[in-house]
């Protein structure tokens, strides 16, 4: 039982090493803690689950398995900058889906002090990963509510926010696809 104890502080010591080294310049230590609990929510989330970096792009921190197999990653475009926070996440359709989720890259875009998520917009693959007025609509105010009605029916009432909804339910989708 007491190695057990170790090896989970160990690991809890050792997690999230790179997202704190792209939040070190982000000089507001609340805006630091509400991100490093979302990376430490998405890292407990499943024992699979890591937290990745390349060193040919160090901006970028994925989490999951690999670049291309993750559920969440955060981005700073600028040394300075916050990081930006993208989820893999269901598409909204205009009509229930009878088909498989499809999944896209979604930026969450978060209030200032990271305590709740505003808007989704979806990023489409080969544009570039800065949202633009030319990226699609985001999902903001109705369309919104409808996003996590129709993906979460009965998540609102576990939840303190939509942030947390929102990481979790993109964790339960990677975890989907590893089946």
């Amino acid at each position: 039982m007491v190695k057990e104890e170790k090896m989970n502080s160990e690991s809890e010591n050792n997690s999230l090493k790179e997202l704190k080294r792209i939040l070190k310049p982000c000089p507001e230590q609340e805006i630091t803690t509400m991100i490093l609990n979302i990376g430490q929510r998405i890292i407990d989330f499943d024992q699979n689950i890591q937290e990745i970096s390349y060193k040919k792009d160090n901006k970028i921190i994925y989490f999951g398995t690999n670049n291309n197999n993750y559920c969440a990653k955060f981005r700073v475009f600028n040394k300075e900058d916050i990081p930006r926070l993208y989820l893999k996440l269901p598409r909204l359709t205009r009509f229930p889906l009878k088909e498989p989720k499809q999944v896209v890259e979604m930026l969450v875009q978060t209030t200032d002090d990271w305590s709740d998520a505003e808007r989704l917009q979806h990023i489409p693959e080969g544009r570039a990963r800065v949202p633009t007025k030319k990226s699609s609509s985001p999902y903001n105010s109705s369309r919104f509510e409808q996003y996590i009605k129709h993906y979460m029916p009965d998540m609102s009432v576990r939840y303190n926010n939509r942030l947390e909804m929102l990481v979790d339910l993109a964790c339960e989708i990677w975890k989907e696809r590893q089946i």
